[in-house]
């Protein structure tokens, strides 16, 4: 018993990791769309978190940044905690 809930525990643990480490595709970008709050965005993305955030001072604009280990990236920009904006490059 006690090997199983191990067993059950790090399969648990590893697949956490490797979603963590999947990349980011253009299907998942495409499905993002101007109005959707940071947790509906984080909800398309899934367990990948940004690789970076940046907060704009002059205007309440707050942006994060995906990126995967081949270069591609995408980005979206939330005004009032709403995406306002998305770019990508090479996303596949």
């Amino acid at each position: 018993m006690r090997r199983v809930l191990l067993l059950v525990v790090v399969s648990m643990l590893l697949a956490g990791c490797v979603s963590s480490r999947m990349p980011v595709t253009k299907s998942v970008y495409d499905k993002l769309r101007v109005g959707m709050t940071q947790s509906q965005v984080q909800a398309v993305v899934g367990n990948v978190k940004p690789s970076g955030h940046a907060t704009v001072n002059e205007v309440p604009v707050t942006a994060d940044t995906w990126e995967n280990p081949d270069g591609s990236w995408f980005n979206v920009k939330y005004r009032d905690g709403k995406l306002v904006d998305k770019m990508q490059s090479g996303l596949k």
